[in-house]
């Protein structure tokens, strides 16, 4: 079981977008996660540029984020046993669900 205690940081993640009626908005392989100091940090590029979110560990363990480059706000949660996060984003009236894996070879 993989823990995200501390510091840790993973390159390489892949990272799905997907809008409210399950359609895919955005995916890619190289998205990159650091966990640092109790927050969260994701950044991967779209073909808008840069998209980085950073934000707190909830007490409930959720991560509560906001997009530094675009209005957008996001939830995930890590599920240690599938090596991901999972959960939502809202940015206006359009939201969605959104999954960042891990790459199995790096902890």
């Amino acid at each position: 079981m993989l823990r995200i205690e501390g510091d840790a940081s993973w390159d390489g993640c892949r990272v799905r977008v997907l809008a409210d009626d399950g359609r895919s908005v955005f995916e890619d392989e190289e998205c990159d996660v650091r966990v640092r100091d109790g927050g969260l940090e994701v950044v991967y590029w779209d073909d808008r540029g840069a998209v980085y979110f950073s934000g707190r560990r909830e007490p409930d363990g959720d991560f509560d984020l906001w997009c530094r480059s675009r209005p957008r706000r996001a939830v995930l949660t890590f599920e240690s046993e599938a090596r991901r996060f999972t959960g939502t984003w809202r940015e206006g009236d359009d939201q969605g669900t959104w999954v960042v894996e891990l790459p199995d070879a790096v902890d």
